[in-house]
């Protein structure tokens, strides 16, 4: 009896029956602003609409931090439906925290979000080929997510913590999804020639936390405290918050095709916000500079 041989099947001694490939139609990585690497925290990507036509498909997660979502099922039907129709394609992603689980995600509650970074809605315009997503790297894009209120900063970083509010009777109200850029020094009062040392984006509940880098230690001309000026950059006052949908009053911001290189000069505001009076604030190196004296009250 001649017992037969075994072997460890590999590609060598094989053949291919049937082939599965996928097309991608966007990859998204979630970068920290804080650390300048990738998110730690989970982080979720969601499609809410290409173009005209509203959708709700979660990105698959990659990890924490990076997410793809495949050229398929209705995402690949509804961008074919836009061309031929003649309407824009463009993607409306949004980046948000709270995620337990590296499943896809499209749902985003307040009460699951462990604030360590703001959320963002972006609106991507990918690269075509034959009406297809282009393949390679051409529709993989990078975007900061800032930190929110219980963002894990290292000790002795130098913190600047406030809220944003609108004067209100009886009491003031949160203004959400607000923005403020921190310069050096404090007594230039011209944008154009001030030193941007931190940004800062704020939350549902106007609450921002911003870390202020290397830059304003090589800025300082004290070794204690130094004068940082705040540009405020607020939404239209009639933005409110919708608490079925908290995401939908965040500006829908415009993400550029080339990756993100400084975080603090990469940021546009959007388009539809204001300028508030700009403001001075004495901080302490080394410290959380928060409380009640860095309310910003706008009427």
């Amino acid at each position: 009896m001649t017992i037969p041989q075994t072997f460890k099947l590999a590609p060598e001694n094989t053949v291919s029956v049937e082939g599965l490939s996928h097309r991608l139609a966007l990859g998204v990585t979630a970068l920290d602003a804080v650390s300048l690497g990738a998110a730690s925290s989970r982080v979720a990507a969601a499609l809410e609409r290409i173009g005209p036509y509203a959708l709700s498909f979660g990105f698959d997660g990659h990890g924490p931090a990076r997410h793809a979502l495949l050229h398929a099922g209705r995402v690949a039907s509804t961008l074919a439906h836009a061309l031929k129709k003649g309407k824009p394609t463009t993607f409306a992603v949004r980046l948000f925290g709270g995620v337990t689980d590296p499943g896809p995600r499209t749902s985003y509650r307040l009460s699951d979000d462990p604030r360590h970074f703001v959320p963002r809605r972006i609106a991507v315009e990918l690269v075509l080929d034959s009406k297809l997503p282009a393949t390679g790297l051409a529709n993989v894009r990078s975007y900061w997510l800032y930190p929110g209120s219980a963002y894990p900063f290292p000790s002795g970083a130098t913190l600047l913590r406030g809220r944003l509010l609108r004067a209100s009777n009886p009491l003031p109200k949160p203004i959400p999804w607000g923005r403020v850029l921190v310069t050096m020094p404090g007594t230039e009062i011209d944008l154009t020639k001030a030193t941007p040392v931190g940004v800062a984006f704020g939350d549902d509940r106007g609450e921002f936390a911003c870390a202020l880098g290397g830059r304003i230690v090589n800025a300082a001309t004290l070794p204690k405290t130094v004068n940082v000026r705040l540009w405020p950059q607020l939404p239209p006052a009639n933005v409110t918050l919708d608490p079925l949908d908290p995401l939908g009053s965040l500006p829908l911001e415009a993400g550029a095709r080339d990756r993100p290189n400084d975080p603090l000069g990469s940021v546009a505001q959007p388009t539809n916000y204001l300028p508030a009076p700009s403001l001075v604030r004495t901080i302490t190196l080394g410290e959380a500079n928060g409380g009640s004296a860095n309310d910003l009250l706008f009427p």
